[in-house]
C-alpha cells in the first residue's frame, strides 16, 4: 500500500521584514506632534518661528539716547503629507479556504511599512546642502552601496565625525542630545576605522544593546538613511531607484535643532465591504519634518565623497 503523506501548515505567516525607523529616530528628532494636534485639531503646515539677528552690543558707549531697532524674525515651515497603504481585500471565498489567519498579518504589514517609510521621509526633511555645514568622507576607497550606485566611495572615518562635531561646536550648538543617524554600511566603516573589537567595545562601553555612543554622540543605525546626487548635492526622494553616481548620507543632528510631527497610524477595517464580497484593510498617517532653524545649524550631513 502506498504511503499517504500528511501535509502540515503552520498557523502563522513568515512576515515581511521592516525596520522600525520611525521608532528609532524619535529619540533624535524633536517631536512637535503634541502642539500640532491639540485643542481645535491640527493643520497641514507646521510653522516654526525663528529669532532674527541678535541685537548688537556696544562697548564704552557715551552717546545717548541709544537708537532703538526692531528685530526682524523669520518663519521656518514644512508641510505634512498623508501616507496611505491599501486597501487590501480579503474576499470571503478566499478566507474560507485560508489555512492561516491572514487579516492580522495584513494589518501588521501596513503599520510596520508605514513606520519605516515615514521615518525615512522625516529624515529627508532634515537634510540640507549648505556650504560650510556639511562634511565629505575622507577614508580609503570602498564599494558604493547606495541603490544603483557603482564604483567606489570614500569610507566614513572617525575624523569625519570629529569634523562634523567641530562644525556644531563652532556654531554654538548645544553639546547634549547629539545623534548620528547612519546606515549599517557606513557604521561598520566607522567601527573598522576606530579599531572595533569585542574586547575594546566592552571596555569603552561603545555598545549597549542597540545603542552606540562615540565622542558623546548616540548613534542610530538604520538599513538606509539618505542618498544624494553627486553633481548637485540634492537629496534623492526616498522611493527613487537611484543612479550609478549617488552617494550615501549620514546625518549628525542635535535634537533641539530638528522637528517632526506625526499623527497616530489610522487603520480602517471594513469586514463586509460592499462590492468586494469580503473585507478591506487600509492604513494611513499624516506626518512630516524639517530642520528647525533657518540657518540650518544643528544638522550636519556627512556625505560620501568620490
Amino acid at each position: 500500500m502506498a504511503t499517504i503523506a500528511r501535509e502540515v501548515w503552520l498557523n502563522m505567516f513568515e512576515e515581511n521584514l521592516f525596520d522600525p525607523s520611525l521608532q528609532k529616530i524619535q529619540q533624535a528628532i524633536k517631536d512637535d506632534s503634541a502642539f500640532i494636534w491639540s485643542g481645535m485639531g491640527g493643520g497641514a503646515t507646521v510653522h516654526i518661528p525663528n529669532a532674527g539677528t541678535a541685537a548688537s552690543i556696544t562697548k564704552d558707549n557715551d552717546t545717548y539716547p541709544v537708537a532703538a531697532a526692531k528685530r526682524s524674525d523669520v518663519i521656518n515651515s514644512y508641510n505634512l503629507s498623508n501616507f496611505e497603504v491599501g486597501p487590501i481585500v480579503v474576499q470571503w471565498k478566499d478566507d474560507m479556504k485560508n489555512a492561516v489567519e491572514q487579516t492580522e498579518s495584513i494589518l501588521r504589514d501596513q503599520i510596520q511599512g508605514l513606520g519605516e517609510r515615514v521615518g525615512r521621509e522625516i529624515l529627508y526633511g532634515q537634510y540640507h546642502y549648505t556650504s560650510g555645514l556639511y562634511v565629505p568622507t575622507t577614508g580609503s576607497n570602498v564599494a558604493a552601496h547606495s541603490p544603483s550606485a557603482t564604483s567606489t566611495r570614500k569610507a566614513f572615518l572617525g575624523a569625519d565625525l570629529r569634523t562634523a562635531l567641530g562644525i556644531m561646536d563652532r556654531t554654538k550648538v548645544p553639546a547634549n542630545d547629539r545623534y548620528l543617524i547612519i546606515d549599517t554600511t557606513m557604521f561598520w566603516q566607522l567601527m573598522t576605522d576606530i579599531g572595533y573589537t569585542a574586547y575594546r567595545d566592552q571596555i569603552a562601553g561603545l555598545v549597549n544593546g542597540m545603542t552606540f555612543s562615540l565622542y558623546g554622540v548616540t548613534m542610530i543605525v538604520l538599513p538606509q538613511v539618505l542618498h544624494s546626487v553627486v553633481s548637485t548635492g540634492a537629496i534623492r526622494e526616498v522611493t527613487h531607484a537611484g543612479a550609478t553616481t549617488d552617494q550615501a548620507v549620514a546625518l549628525l543632528v542635535q535634537k533641539s535643532c530638528t522637528s517632526m510631527a506625526a499623527t497616530d497610524i489610522f487603520t480602517n477595517v471594513v469586514e463586509a465591504a460592499t462590492g468586494y464580497f469580503g473585507g478591506t484593510y487600509e492604513a494611513s498617517i499624516l506626518a512630516g519634518g524639517k530642520y528647525r532653524r533657518t540657518d540650518k545649524y544643528g544638522v550636519v550631513p556627512i556625505i560620501q565623497a568620490t
